[in-house]
């Protein structure tokens, strides 16, 4: 860990502890309010059980899930046990579907069952799209982000979209973010889309 970081890493902390020591629950979730939640997730982890159930209960509701996805094992696994049905429903629907796959591999069968089921319907589809690759390959790693084009834009355009350069990047941009595209035409695979000419229409080439 770099010196800096590590030494602010430290300040935090003794801040944390003493708030929690003379139990300022104001100034606790003050301080935590405007970490990262990767931040907040090293902290948890650098505390004991018990501290560390008081330092979540201090955490923004909002960086909830994000926080979740941050933390180690044992740390996540403590935490969740704690939690009610609610308030883990309310986090896993913060959470990409990537890594709500993993925190479920986690977690008892019983309890992954009923949190999927409490999911709002599209976040339910995009996890399960997830949980069909087996553990451990690249299509657990793979975001389930979608974006929409229109059938008349060429392929400068849409690899633009995916914040890749034309010519240069588009290639691995696409290998990255994206599975396929649709139009009411019908499907357009990467395979295709890597063959389309920069200046061609999509709807020509479905």
């Amino acid at each position: 860990m770099d010196p800096q970081v590590e030494d602010r890493h430290d300040e935090l902390l003794d801040r944390i502890i003493d708030h929690i020591e003379s139990r300022d629950d104001l100034s606790l979730r003050a301080l935590v309010a405007d970490l990262h939640p990767a931040e907040n997730a090293d902290l948890l982890e650098s505390l004991p059980p018990e501290e560390r159930s008081t330092l979540w209960e201090a955490m923004p509701p909002a960086q909830e899930g994000e926080i979740l996805s941050h933390l180690g094992d044992e740390a996540r696994a403590t935490i969740i046990g704690e939690m009610d049905h609610a308030d883990l429903v309310a986090a896993a629907g913060a959470m990409d579907a990537e890594d709500l796959a993993e925190v479920l591999e986690e977690m008892p069968e019983d309890r992954s069952e009923r949190l999927v089921q409490s999911l709002e319907a599209d976040h339910r589809k995009r996890l399960e799209a997830v949980l069909s690759y087996p553990e451990g390959t690249a299509g657990r790693l793979m975001s389930t982000d979608v974006i929409s084009v229109r059938k008349d834009w060429g392929f400068r355009v849409v690899s633009t979209r995916l914040g890749a350069k034309p010519r240069q990047t588009w290639a691995a941009a696409i290998s990255r973010n994206l599975a396929c595209a649709y139009a009411p035409e019908g499907w357009l695979g990467c395979p295709e889309m890597a063959r389309t000419r920069l200046g061609s229409g999509i709807a020509r080439d479905l």
